[in-house]
């Protein structure tokens, strides 16, 4: 008692749109907005070229798999806002998973979301991912930018990833070349590295098992145990 438990939400096939329900879906146009828009035919948002590859993956996704459902994750909730605003342009229905919205506000959109028909896309920041949740209705993810750590990622990723998933799960990272992500990403493969090989896992096998000096030396110390003194 008192401690977090897994928050579980089941898929559920529910069509109708309940008053709260309409205040976690975004994107939804009357049909005077998209007259309008159609007589304007001007687009009042300029994205990013990730942004843009983005909505490709998104379109693309929608017509080869017509039922399936898209995580888009990003560490940053400004981000989030700018994608939400696009994707409202383009008039695809989404809902919002993201630390400033107070906690039945986060469990209707995930309800909407795991609906059958109701929202194709949940945008959700990487901390709030790393809650336990069920989101097996999903099995794409797109990860908009790099965080220090692989494994807060990964944790973001699994909420699709779950018990009851019955599909192939997809996770594509965007990643700008030539830029400080590249930087990143190959930290991230140094550090996935050093813990698998401390571990003798993964692509770690290859490095060999550390000693008991070397993960001493990881931390600071020497194979006695004594802090290491190092020269100012």
């Amino acid at each position: 008692m008192g401690k977090k438990r897994a928050h579980i939400i089941l898929d559920s096939d529910d069509e109708i749109d309940t008053p709260e329900e309409s205040e976690v879906l975004i994107g939804k146009k009357s049909k005077e907005q998209l007259a309008k828009e159609a007589m304007e035919n001007v687009s009042r948002f300029l994205p990013s070229t990730k942004m843009k590859y983005m909505m490709k993956l998104v379109v693309d996704s929608f017509k080869a798999n017509p039922e399936e459902k898209i995580l888009v994750v990003s560490q940053w909730t400004s981000c989030l806002t700018l994608v939400s605003d696009y994707l409202t342009e383009k008039g695809i229905i989404h809902v919002k998973y993201q630390g400033d919205m107070d906690r039945n506000k986060r469990d209707q959109a995930v309800r909407v979301f795991m609906s059958k028909d109701k929202a194709r896309i949940m945008l959700m920041s990487l901390k709030c991912g790393g809650v336990g949740l069920n989101l097996t209705r999903a099995n794409n993810v797109i990860s908009l930018d790099l965080a220090w750590s692989r494994a807060v990622e990964s944790q973001a990723w699994d909420r699709v990833h779950r018990l009851g998933q019955t599909r192939p799960v997809k996770v594509q990272r965007l990643v700008i070349s030539n830029t400080v992500e590249d930087r990143i990403m190959d930290l991230q493969n140094r550090k996935q590295l050093l813990a698998d090989g401390s571990l003798g896992e993964g692509e770690g096998k290859k490095m060999g098992r550390l000693t008991v000096g070397e993960l001493a030396n990881l931390f600071g110390l020497d194979h006695r145990g004594r802090r290491l003194q190092y020269d100012d």
